[in-house]
């Protein structure tokens, strides 16, 4: 366990919780809350917690914004008039729908037009640079492609 511990690196808590609140503010967006324009700033918050990380890191954070978010859309199933099973429901469906965001951002951090993933710096040192070393026409080619 200590070992564990050791390898954990505190900028992945800070990726994390980066991903964990995009997908809470991706949730804020729908109908219970209903402040629409967070739509449009939490996936690129989710990417930015992928930015300058590799692929594995970039699964995670999308898994962890995924989770998020879907715990707080699926609400309704804790509605269900069963005593403990909607728990269990809720969260196993949560964890398995977050695949789809974490997917979609592995797919998006890999086909972006920057540096390879080998090449990125740490997060957060330079990585201002890091995502504008590519061209306008490039970074909009590339938002259409994660669309």
């Amino acid at each position: 366990m200590n070992r564990w511990i050791a390898k954990f690196k505190p900028e992945f808590g800070r990726r994390y919780l980066l991903a964990a609140g995009a997908g809470i503010l991706l949730g804020f967006a729908f109908p219970k809350f209903s402040v629409a324009g967070l739509a449009w700033i939490a996936p690129g918050l989710l990417l930015f917690a992928a930015a300058g990380s590799s692929g594995r890191t970039a699964f995670r954070a999308g898994l962890a914004g995924g989770f998020a978010f879907y715990l707080l859309t699926l609400y309704w199933l804790l509605y269900i008039p069963v005593a403990i099973l909607p728990i269990f429901g809720w969260i196993a469906l949560s964890a398995y729908v977050a695949l789809y965001p974490a997917l979609w951002v592995w797919l998006s951090w890999r086909i972006f037009p920057g540096l390879l993933p080998q090449q990125k710096r740490p997060w957060g040192s330079g990585l201002r640079d890091q995502l504008l070393e590519p061209s306008w026409l490039r970074r909009s080619i590339w938002a259409l492609q994660c669309a």
